[in-house]
C-alpha cells in the first residue's frame, strides 16, 4: 500500500465489488492517516477502521467497514493480529473480527499460536 497506484487498485476493487467491509494483510504501512485511508478504502470506510502497523516494510493489517452499515469498536492489537467488535447498525447485532498476519520463523510460530488461542 506504499504506492498510490496500488491503493487506487484496492479502492477500485472495493467499489466495483460493492464490499462493505475489508481486511487487508501485509499493508506495509507503519502509520496510517486519514488521507491514506481514503486513498485505500474510500471515504465511507476511512473513519471506521483499525490497523496493526507494519514493522518496516513487513506485515501490517487493516480492517475497515462502511460506516453506514457497521461500527467498529474495542480494537485489540497483538503482535500478529488486530481484533475488534463489529456492530451491524441495521439490527444492533454484534460480532467480532480478527485479521491475522502470521510470523515466518518457526520459533515465532509457537508464540503466534498462543496469541490465537488467547483471542
Amino acid at each position: 500500500m506504499n504506492d498510490g497506484a496500488k491503493r487506487a487498485m484496492v479502492r477500485n476493487q472495493i467499489f466495483s465489488t460493492g464490499a462493505t467491509m475489508v481486511c487487508l494483510q501485509e499493508t506495509k504501512i507503519a502509520s496510517w492517516n486519514h488521507n491514506l485511508l481514503v486513498e485505500t478504502v474510500g471515504p465511507d470506510m476511512a473513519s471506521n477502521a483499525v490497523w496493526l502497523p507494519s514493522i518496516g516494510v513487513c506485515g501490517g493489517i487493516l480492517v475497515a467497514a462502511f460506516d453506514q452499515f457497521f461500527k467498529i469498536s474495542q480494537p485489540c492489537l497483538t503482535t500478529n493480529t488486530v481484533s475488534s467488535q463489529i456492530k451491524m447498525l441495521a439490527n444492533n447485532e454484534e460480532w467480532s473480527i480478527t485479521g491475522v498476519y502470521g510470523p515466518q520463523s518457526n520459533a515465532d510460530k509457537i508464540l503466534f499460536l498462543q496469541e490465537i488461542t488467547d483471542i
